[in-house]
Parts: C-alpha cells; structure tokens; sequence
C-alpha cells in the first residue's frame, strides 16, 4: 500500500545502534522518507520540502531536538512531531 502524499522526515545521531530502522520501517510501508544523522541537516531538509511527520532524537549533534522543533515549527507549522530521548533524566 503506497502512501505517496505522506513525507516523513527522521533525524537521529548518527552514532545509533541501528539508526536506519526506524525510517526503513515507514520506508517498506510504502511511505516517502528522508533521514538525517543531525539536527542542522534536518532543517537543510526542511528548508526544501514540506513533511507531513518528523521523528527526532532530543539529544541530537550540531542542532538540539528543541531547537530542531522550534526551526521545524518555524517552517512548517502543520507538520506532526514526534521527539525521542534515550536519557531518562531529561
């Protein structure tokens, strides 16, 4: 089932275990997907496509998660974000 008007953009550190999974997982699903290992290559995309959905790590290099939300909100404010974190304290 292909879901072409749906864009998801991911960005997770590079470093990940297995940073690809999440995204090829929308990918095999049909839906168009862009990935980033960093905060400010996911603004890069953004400034050139409009998503539908943007998945982000909250501990991100070169751009924090709240930062990215905050450009991601800026660009595109109909776009549905979801923010992940591996650290517990946050």
């Amino acid at each position: 089932m292909a879901h072409a008007t749906t864009a998801i953009a991911f960005s997770f550190r590079t470093g990940e275990e297995h940073p690809g999974r999440r995204a090829e997982i929308f990918s095999d699903a049909g839906y168009k997907v862009d990935a980033a290992g960093s905060g400010s290559e996911t603004i890069e995309m953004l400034t050139r496509q409009s998503y539908d959905l943007i998945f982000c790590d909250l501990d991100l290099p070169k751009k924090s998660g709240f930062e990215l939300v905050r450009m991601a909100r800026a660009l595109n404010r109909d776009a549905r974000i979801v923010v992940t974190s591996a650290r517990a304290n946050r």
